[in-house]
C-alpha cells in the first residue's frame, strides 16, 4: 500500500481496500465457463487493482436512498433457520423479502429469485449450491440481460412490459459473524457514469449473458457497513429501467479491508434477487 494516503475527512470511519477493477483488452471482452459456480475462463479483459477509501455507510445510513445512492442498510430479522433449505426459502423467505421491497421500494409487484449463498472457504458443500464471492468491482446487468431476464422469467404478462418501469434489486445478508473478513463494499450510484463500465459476454453452454465490468476513476466513491448482524440486509439496485435520473445500477464488489482479523475467518453471506414492477 506504499504510497497510497488517507484524507482526513475520509479517515473517519473509513477503511482502505484493494479493489479490482478492469481494463478491456479485446473488442468483445467475454467469460467462458461450464455454468454457474463453475470455474471460467476470462478473455479480453485485464486486472487494474487500485487501493482505495472505502467509508463507513454506517454514518450515513439515515441520508442513503435506492433513487439517489442505489442503496440502504436495513433491519430486516428473518425466521429462516437454515438457509440451505430450498423448503425454507421457497416457503419462507421469498415472502419475507417481497413484504421487505413493497415496503421500501413502492413496488405494484415483486417477483423474487436466484437465491445465493457465498462463502470464501476454499472448499464449500457445492450440494448446497455455495459460490466463492466475487472479488471484481462488476454491476450484474446491462440493458440487454435486464431485458432478458425479465423474457426468462415469464412476467412479461405480470406487468413486465418493457415500456413500463421495472427493476432488478438484490438481498445482501451476512450468516457469520466474520462478515467483516469479506464484505461488501457498494460504488454510490451518483459517483459512476455509464461510460465507466464496459459490456462483458458471459458464455455458458446453450446461453449467453451479459454483465459489466468497471473502469476505474477516482471519482467514485465506495461504501460498506461494518459489524452487520444476521439480522439486517443491503438492499440495492442492480438494474433500474427508468431513464429520469434516478440511480439505474449499484457497482459492487467483495473486499478484504486493510484492517485486523483472524486469519482463519471466513464470510458467509446469502443473496437474493427480485424484479420490482411500478
Amino acid at each position: 500500500m506504499r504510497g497510497f494516503r488517507v484524507s482526513a475527512p475520509a479517515r473517519q470511519g473509513a477503511v482502505a481496500g484493494l479493489l479490482n477493477y478492469s481494463r478491456r483488452t479485446a473488442p468483445q471482452p467475454a467469460l467462458h465457463s461450464g455454468g454457474p459456480g463453475c470455474p471460467e475462463t476470462i478473455h479480453g479483459i485485464a486486472d487494474d487493482p487500485k487501493w482505495t477509501v472505502i467509508r463507513d455507510g454506517r454514518r450515513i445510513a439515515d441520508r442513503l436512498t435506492l433513487d439517489e445512492h442505489g442503496f440502504r442498510l436495513l433491519h430486516c430479522p428473518t425466521r429462516v433457520s437454515d438457509f440451505e433449505s430450498a423448503r425454507q426459502i421457497k416457503e419462507i423467505y421469498e415472502g419475507e423479502i417481497a413484504t421487505l421491497l413493497r415496503l421500501h421500494t413502492g413496488a405494484r409487484d415483486v417477483v423474487v429469485f436466484d437465491p445465493t449463498l457465498r462463502t470464501s472457504k476454499p472448499v464449500a458443500p457445492a450440494s448446497a449450491g455455495y459460490r466463492q464471492p466475487v472479488l471484481r468491482v462488476h454491476s450484474d446487468f446491462t440493458d440487454q440481460s435486464a431485458a432478458q431476464t425479465l423474457r426468462d422469467l415469464h412476467h412479461e404478462r405480470r406487468g413486465g412490459d418493457p415500456s413500463r418501469r421495472f427493476a432488478i434489486l438484490q438481498v445482501w445478508r451476512p450468516l457469520s459473524e466474520s462478515a467483516d473478513s469479506l464484505p461488501l463494499a457498494l460504488a454510490d450510484a451518483s459517483s459512476v457514469e455509464e461510460s465507466d463500465l464496459f459490456t462483458v459476454r458471459r458464455v455458458y453452454p446453450g446461453w449467453v449473458g451479459e454483465l459489466a465490468y468497471v473502469v476505474h476513476r477516482p471519482e467514485h466513491r465506495w461504501y460498506w457497513f461494518p459489524g452487520m448482524s444476521r439480522d439486517e440486509v443491503v438492499l440495492f439496485k442492480v438494474y433500474d429501467s427508468s431513464m429520469n435520473g434516478t440511480a439505474r445500477r449499484v457497482v459492487h464488489t467483495g473486499f478484504r479491508p486493510s484492517m485486523p482479523h483472524t486469519a482463519t475467518a471466513h464470510r458467509e453471506s446469502t443473496e437474493i434477487r427480485a424484479l420490482a414492477f411500478y
